[in-house]
């Protein structure tokens, strides 16, 4: 009878009576009876595709935090070695022939063997020297992945390590300057110089931030105690100098373009500096009365009925209670004082 047919998947085969007891262990593993409260360590199952040592060596780690019996841990770590295992690797561990396994020794050596083609190639001591650190790598950076590429080495020398090391830091570093005037004669010398170059750096550039912030902070302070000059000429379009009417002057702007007592720019000026706590010598009794009790007051009052109202800077000068010449002279004191720190003014 034809078994199989080429070209045909292969009919599925019937379980035997027997088959729940089918392992690939030997009787002094497989009568071994596992604990009721073992179980079997939480960790990436593994496919075939990477380090069979990687998995071996993590699973080893898991099972030592277990607490087995001595007499049961080698049949414990043979058992449960199984359920670490999925897809290719699964099917490999399912379709050793029963009773070839005695030892975890020989399932590690037949498992290692199995999955050979996966394994990472060896790194040497030499492969050091393609370490380098790149133009935009910080010296800590480049520490941390030299120091990853030289774990997996096995006996690495440390001469090897050091050279490699000093090779591959900027040729400008300080560091690097360092090493080459005193060389250091173990690795572990050459990290700490690595590791103090590090803290200096970050404590710079610590210093550098904080100083930045500073300077922000004071820019940012100095804009808001002042504000730019209310009669700064405006981009739009102005009629020139020769049409204008001469027989209208403006003390503050020293132009014609309009009369001082009329000057919109000036009301404006003067009633920013009322705010700020100017001028108030040049009130009358009367006015700084007004003003007092404005400033007394914590609620602003309620606005009247919608109507058409002048704004309050626009107000005239007599209105306010200040005499213009007055106003002219302490104000451009003022807006020069503010503008020249050096200058002496006084509120």
């Amino acid at each position: 009878m034809i078994a199989r047919i080429p070209g045909v998947p292969r009919p599925m085969e019937k379980a035997t009576p027997n088959s729940y007891a089918d392992s690939p262990f030997a009787d002094p593993i497989a009568l071994i009876e596992v604990p009721k409260r073992f179980s079997v360590p939480s960790m990436k199952l593994y496919d075939g595709t990477t380090d069979p040592n990687d998995h071996v060596a993590q699973y080893k780690q898991r099972m030592i935090t277990i607490s087995i019996p001595k007499n049961m841990r080698e049949a414990c770590m043979c058992k449960g070695f199984g359920s670490t295992l999925t897809g290719p690797a699964l099917q490999w561990f399912i379709n050793l022939n029963n009773g070839t396994i005695s030892s975890f020794a020989q399932l590690v050596n037949a498992f290692n063997m199995q999955f050979a083609s996966s394994r990472k190639m060896e790194k040497q001591a030499s492969d050091l020297h393609r370490i380098v650190q790149k133009s935009d790598e910080s010296l800590k950076e480049f520490v941390n992945r030299f120091n990853r590429e030289k774990v997996p080495i096995p006996n690495c020398d440390a001469r090897t390590a050091i050279e490699a090391f000093r090779r591959g830091l900027d040729e400008e570093s300080d560091l690097d300057k360092e090493l080459t005037k005193y060389p250091c004669p173990t690795f572990e010398d050459a990290q700490a110089k690595a590791l103090a170059q590090i803290r200096l750096e970050e404590d710079m550039q610590s210093r550098k931030a904080y100083a930045n912030a500073d300077s922000r902070k004071a820019t940012s302070n100095k804009q808001a105690s002042w504000r730019q000059k209310p009669y700064e000429p405006r981009s739009r379009n102005e009629k020139s100098t020769a049409h204008r009417d001469k027989s209208k002057w403006c003390e503050f702007h020293g132009d014609h373009r309009h009369h001082t007592d009329e000057c919109v720019a000036l009301r404006r000026e003067v009633s920013h500096l009322l705010k700020q706590g100017y001028l108030k010598d040049l009130l009358t009794e009367k006015r700084k009365q007004t003003v007092s009790k404005n400033d007394d007051r914590r609620q602003p009052r309620r606005p009247a009925a919608r109507q058409v109202q002048q704004h309050p800077d626009e107000r005239r000068l007599e209105d306010m209670g200040i005499d213009e010449r007055d106003v002219i002279r302490k104000s451009t004191v003022l807006v020069d004082s503010a503008e020249n720190p050096s200058t002496p003014w006084e509120k």
